[in-house]
Parts: C-alpha cells; structure tokens; sequence
C-alpha cells in the first residue's frame, strides 16, 4: 500500500491510498464501503472519509477512467478537507515539521479479480508517493561556513542546445530547518511552477533553497529587516553554481518569496538588480534606500490589507517609491476580509497569488532589461 500525497493551496496532505494488487480487480466489486481507512494521530486511530474508489493502470494514475474496466491498482480517493490528511504541523517554535505518515486500511468485503474473489484483508503504509515534490532532486551547497540544502527541478525534456527559464522561490520564517522538505510541502510557492499544467506551457527549472533555523533570509532577528543575511548571499552562489552546470538562460531568471522570503526578495533584487528578469515579493517589504537598485527589475507585489503579521505599509511604501523613480511595477492588495473569506489568514496572501494564471503568463513573458 502506498499513500500519495499533494501540495494544496494549504499546504501537503494525503489525498489517496494506492493498493497494488498481485491480480487485475474489477472495477465493478469496487465501492467506498468496501474500504475503512484509518489514520494513526496522537497514538490513536481516526477514520479517514474515502470519498471515490476505482482501478488504475500506474500507481500514480489518479484519474477515474470509467471505460477501465479491470487494473491492479485500486486507488482510494481521501477527503482532504479533513484535519488527519495535513502531513505539516507548526511546533510551538513555529518551525514546520513533516509528520510521519500512518495509515491502515481494512478491506471489509470481498472484491473480484481476474484470478477469482479476493477476500478481507488488511494493509499498512510500505511506501510515500509525493506528486511534484518527488520531481525535485535533492543537494546540500556549502561555501565559506554556510550550508544551504537545496531543492531543484529540471525540465523533464530538455532539448539540445536550448537554454530555459529558472525560477528562484524563498519561503517563510516557519519552514526553516534542515530537512530540505517542509519548503516544497507547506505551500506552493515551489510546486506550481513544477506542475504538468505550468512546465507544459512554461518549462523551467526551479530552486526552492532552505534557510538554517537559526538564521533568516534578512537580518530581521539582528533589528535590519531589510539588510540580506550569509544565507541569503549564499542563494546567490547556488544560482552561480547552477549557470555552470545547466542550461539555464541567463536573461530568464525569476526570484519570488513570501513573508520572510518576501523580504528576501526585495533584499537579493536590491544587492543584484543585474541577475534577475523579474520578481514577486508577497508579503515582505524592501529597503526604501535600495529604490534606485531595485527600480531595474520589473516587480508584482502581492499584500493582504489586514495581515496581521507583516503590515501591508511595507509594501505600499517601497510600492509607492518604485513608481515615483519610474520602476516597472504591479501591486495587488487584498481587500480587509477577503482572505478570511476564503478560509485563510490574511497574512497568507500567497495563496491567491500563487494560483493566479496571469501572474504565471506575466512572469514568463519577462526578460532581463526589458520592462513589461
């Protein structure tokens, strides 16, 4: 049994559970009540709401095919609204932690397969399947006494001598630390530009870097929110690095952060206006001494007007100083209650941003010194 996990707009949660067969079943002794699916949480067991059953051809074919009449693989669709499918927990540190998966599944009836009836049986977790995420490989830079795990997405088809875009993404104060994973899961500031929907319009490479947990991308904890920490330079050397050893066009590259990586964002646009074609800070704020730097880069600037963690003066004000210095940029700002509407904090004004088409169709269509 393999549970399969993806990143929503809240963060991973376990969204199937995958049961390989050693025989082909038929789709037509499959229902939800043949299946109880149980989550392990806090020593005990709760049940999971199965909310679509059927056969499969791949382990990680996830969609119902109603002319599939028979398949090895029986896939259990989850309710993920549920609070049990959440994988990321917020310790009281406010560090982000990848829980450790448990699931049990009891087949309560008998099911039909090609090799005659399969009866009750019961199954626990052998494997993880993580969609997207698993797409990233995994790298650890070291340079000058900083380590930065790192995780970064290549293209699955590169064609010979042709260069493509690279997308930086800075996360927030939460998924720091040093497992190279809660960046990718807590969010989907790294996944989105890596799904099939994006790559197949937009194909990129993408670096999704993790900041130690002792430190920041700015020296917030130092009292100079705005000043870029050794982490933060150290991104830079990663990306250097990279130029090296793919093909990554060097006029298409991209840098977005939220929060604390929103911060980031304006501070690395700051201290290499140069290196980047485009940027979106959400959440952050920029050093207002640093406008005549950053007013080079072509910017989308993302706010919740009532974030109660990082205030929305940040951005109006280096908002406001881009557009007097003639800088190219876009502001969205999300109304008082607009992100409690949609079930979320208004500090996490990345999540509309993120699933946003234009601003994926606007980032691709800048190139470095050309204002659009």
């Amino acid at each position: 049994m393999k549970a399969i996990t993806k990143v929503f707009p809240d963060g991973e949660k376990v969204c199937a559970i995958v049961i390989d067969y050693s025989a082909e079943v038929e789709a037509s002794s499959l229902d939800c009540d043949v299946f109880i699916v149980e989550a392990v949480h806090a020593g005990n067991l709760h049940k999971r709401t199965v909310k679509n059953v059927y056969v499969s051809e791949g382990e990680a074919d996830l969609v119902r095919r109603p002319f599939l009449k028979k398949g090895r693989y029986v896939v259990l669709e989850l309710d993920t609204s549920e609070p049990l499918a959440r994988t990321i927990r917020y310790e009281p540190t406010g560090l982000a932690k990848r829980l450790q998966l448990e699931h049990e599944v009891r087949q309560i009836k008998k099911i039909s397969s090609t090799r005659g009836w399969i009866q009750s049986r019961d199954f626990t977790i052998r494997e993880e399947r993580h969609l997207v995420i698993d797409e990233f490989q995994q790298f650890v830079f070291e340079r000058d006494g900083v380590r930065i795990p790192y995780r970064l997405f290549v293209p699955p088809e590169i064609e010979p001598g042709k260069k493509y875009p690279l997308v930086v993404f800075l996360h927030g104060a939460g998924e720091r630390g040093t497992d190279n994973y809660v960046q990718l899961a807590a969010y989907r500031g790294a996944v989105v530009w890596a799904e099939p929907r994006v790559q197949v319009r937009h194909p990129c490479f993408v670096l999704a870097p993790q900041c130690p947990p002792e430190s920041s991308w700015t020296k917030i904890f130092d009292g100079d929110i705005f000043a870029p920490t050794r982490e933060l330079l150290t991104v830079v050397k990663v990306i250097e690095s990279l130029l090296k050893d793919y093909s990554i066009d060097e006029e298409r590259i991209y840098i977005t952060g939220l929060s604390m990586g929103g911060f980031g964002t304006f501070a690395l646009v700051a201290e290499y206006p140069d290196l980047f074609a485009a940027a979106v800070p959400i959440c952050g704020g920029g050093d207002p001494a640093k406008v005549e730097s950053m007013k080079k880069v072509p910017m989308w600037v993302f706010h919740a007007e009532d974030d109660g963690v990082v205030s929305v003066s940040y951005s109006r004000e280096i908002v406001k100083l881009l557009v007097r210095s003639g800088g190219c940029v876009r502001y969205t700002e999300y109304e008082k209650g607009f992100m409690e509407k949609l079930g979320f904090d208004p500090h996490a004004s990345w999540v509309p941003a993120y699933e946003r088409e234009d601003l994926v169709e606007w980032l691709f269509q800048q190139r470095k010194g050309r204002m659009s």
